[in-house]
């Protein structure tokens, strides 16, 4: 269970990190690093994302009880998908997505 304050987290500054490296006109890596990184291509897993996002409502952006939007879809979709594909534990993300234990969970 966690403990920390989620409010802590840098949850809008991971987003737009992990557009910037990946997913933006301009990212850091290559269609190529990313198929690497995430053993799809960008296409396929933004498709999961949209899909996802549509089916499951765990997934879509939603305020918490003090009026803050929770974490994104795309970042609860990362850390599944890598999970996944890397077979880690939940909370192997954390710094990177700013996402703990129990949501990393959840998503997967």
């Amino acid at each position: 269970m966690e403990t920390e304050n989620q409010h802590n987290r840098d949850h809008y500054g991971a987003h737009e990190r992990l557009v910037g490296a990946y997913f933006s006109d301009n990212s850091m890596f290559s269609a190529a690093r990313f198929e690497k990184r995430f053993r799809m291509s960008r296409t396929l897993f933004t498709s999961i994302v949209e899909e996802v996002t549509i089916h499951c409502a765990y997934f879509r952006e939603k305020e918490d009880c003090t009026g803050r939007l929770g974490i994104f879809p795309l970042m609860k979709c990362t850390s599944t998908i890598r999970q996944l594909a890397y077979d880690t534990i939940p909370n192997a993300l954390d710094e990177y997505l700013q996402m703990g234990y129990t949501t990393s969970r959840l998503s997967i």
